[in-house]
């Protein structure tokens, strides 16, 4: 009895090597490809091959890797194979100034699906965005730039052309506010989250909108109002649900129209405001989420604001029934001096998981 256990115990066993082609496949589709390359190249024949004519698909990320091994795997595979690269990662700004970064030569990618270009110089954006134009298959699209553009607005509208791209984040900061976006007439973007670092302006919000009608997640890290400004062109972004705004200048009337205007759909709301009372009033968001925003489950909001020790019994409005019963929690923090107190007021929401971050 014992040797047959032993004898069957042998057959089961199986080798690395083993595994089918098949599974390797759905192995390294998880993997770096370089580190696909340097761990089996070089292992024996049947990977030689395998990796150098097969269709496995090159997934490349550059951005702590040394020139030396940069250069040999540029030669021996980047320069070889750009029809099975789907997707190319450069973080490391020293990158980018090589011959033989691969930024330079990304037309030839007719598979690329996603393109992530961090701390990239402006100096090299005008051949990207030439050679992005002819991607096809790009669905996801990060490009974080160091410095200013001259106009972000047209890096913007190269992006809105892009035909298969769901996912965009961007970072095209401007020395100076360039002129305000044309309003879509028949170009539509593809995008269902798009996420944008620079400053948008609130007269820039509309025209915004109007390229973007699938969009479902919105971030907008520094949405600016310089002056009032009337919101005439009303555009219900009918797929919104997550909305993720940083608040620069905005009154609290302006945030309403806003609300009322293009985001009455939301469901997730994350919200961050600087230097503004008028934020701090749960009356005033309790009539906007009860008349505006129907669908609001999830309420995440940090102000940062100065109160009179008068209005300091604001903060404990926000623990009425109407929020406890959503499970809207918020604590608040700050600095106490003879008449005043600044504090920062925020969530403490016990659903983490359902906060709508992605």
């Amino acid at each position: 009895m014992s040797s047959r256990c032993v004898l069957l115990s042998k057959q089961s066993i199986t080798h690395f090597e083993d595994l089918s082609n098949e599974i390797f496949y759905e192995i390294f589709g998880y993997l770096d490809y370089f580190h696909v390359y340097q761990s089996f190249f070089n292992l024996n024949i049947r990977f030689r091959k395998f990796l150098t004519c097969s269709n496995v698909l090159i997934k490349i990320n550059i951005s702590s890797i040394s020139k030396s091994n940069l250069e040999h795997y540029y030669t021996n595979t980047i320069i070889l194979y750009p029809h099975r690269i789907i997707s190319l990662c450069i973080t490391n700004k020293f990158c980018y100034d090589l011959h033989i970064s691969p930024h330079h030569i990304l037309s030839r990618f007719i598979r690329l699906v996603t393109l992530i270009l961090e701390n990239i110089d402006t100096k090299y954006l005008s051949n990207i965005f030439r050679d992005i134009s002819t991607l096809l298959n790009l669905s996801t699209l990060v490009i974080i730039c160091l410095g200013c553009v001259r106009d972000a607005n047209q890096y913007l509208l190269q992006i809105f052309r892009l035909p298969a791209l769901k996912y965009c984040k961007v970072s095209l900061s401007e020395r100076y506010q360039s002129n305000p976006l044309p309003f879509a007439t028949n170009e539509y973007s593809s995008i269902e989250h798009l996420v944008i670092k620079h400053k948008v302006y609130l007269q820039n919000i509309d025209r915004l909108l109007s390229y973007i009608p699938q969009i479902c997640h919105l971030s907008l890290d520094k949405f600016v109002a310089n002056n009032e400004y009337e919101l005439n062109h009303p555009i219900m972004s009918n797929h919104l649900t997550h909305l993720f705004l940083k608040l620069d200048g905005l009154s609290f009337n302006n945030f309403k129209l806003l609300i009322k205007t293009f985001f009455s759909t939301i469901e997730v709301l994350h919200l961050s405001v600087y230097g503004k009372e008028e934020y701090i009033n749960a009356n005033q968001w309790q009539e906007l989420i009860l008349t505006s925003m129907p669908f609001l489950r999830v309420f995440n909001i940090c102000i940062k604001s100065s109160l009179s020790l008068l209005s300091m019994s604001q903060l404990n409005e926000f623990k009425s029934s109407f929020w406890q019963d959503r499970q809207w929690f918020f604590t608040h923090q700050g600095y106490l001096g003879r008449s005043f107190y600044i504090p920062t007021f925020y969530s403490v929401n016990p659903y983490s998981k359902q906060n709508g971050r992605s």
